[in-house]
């Protein structure tokens, strides 16, 4: 069947600062409609709405990164600013070794892209990797000629051994460099759960957040 999630939020990334030197963060959240149940399940309908927050805290001393990964049900509690309660949602944690020369795992994806045409409306890269399951990974990334964020990426899985495909488009606007990293922002939400620890984000609300969530947690 076909099954199709709108989500919509914003990506942003930011030096610890004075208060937290040896840190450099990075948060995504979305709102996501029509989104998997609060458990992970098929279940939920078109009236489901989830808010998601995807964070990562990087410790350039210790060449580590903490994860987390906030999911709430939007019907039953607002997160907008900061707000929300620890009866509202659920929270999951994990920490993760940097690979060699990389500040975060997610550079070793972005490594492996490649240019495949530029011209002057834009660049085009190509990421192509084959995921543990033997399924086949294809993301194509527009970028301004100058460079720059991407401005659309789609990710295609294609598996030969069980006839499938889905295609996730991701879409960007609006970059900026101003960042909120007070402590009611998006890079602080996990404290307001009991997060549990886990060994890697399995549930398919982390595939809509980013494409390159998308890439790294290889979603069917």
């Amino acid at each position: 069947g076909t099954r199709t999630v709108t989500s919509r939020g914003q990506v942003a990334t930011a030096y610890g600062g004075i208060k937290w030197p040896m840190y450099v963060a990075a948060a995504m959240e979305t709102t996501q409609v029509n989104a998997w149940s609060l458990s992970g399940g098929g279940g939920g309908g078109a009236s489901t709405r989830l808010n998601v927050t995807w964070i990562g805290w990087n410790n350039v001393l210790t060449r580590t990164v903490t994860r987390y990964l906030v999911v709430v049900n939007a019907t039953q509690s607002e997160i907008g600013g900061g707000g929300g309660g620890s009866g509202s949602g659920e929270c999951s944690t994990y920490v993760e070794a940097d690979p060699a020369g990389q500040m975060d795992p997610i550079g070793v994806m972005m490594g492996r892209y490649y240019l495949q045409s530029n011209s002057t409306s834009g660049n085009e890269y190509v990421y192509r990797w084959r995921e543990q399951s033997g399924a086949l990974q294809t993301a194509t990334m527009a970028t301004p000629p100058a460079g720059g964020p991407p401005e659309t990426v789609n990710v295609e899985v294609a598996s030969s051994a069980a006839p499938r495909s889905a295609t996730t488009a991701f879409r960007y606007f609006d970059p900026s460099d101003r960042v909120d990293l007070g402590p009611q922002s998006m890079f602080f939400r996990y404290k307001l759960f009991e997060c549990a620890t886990v060994h890697n984000f399995t549930a398919p609300h982390v595939c809509t957040v980013d494409s390159f969530l998308d890439i790294q947690y290889e979603c069917p």
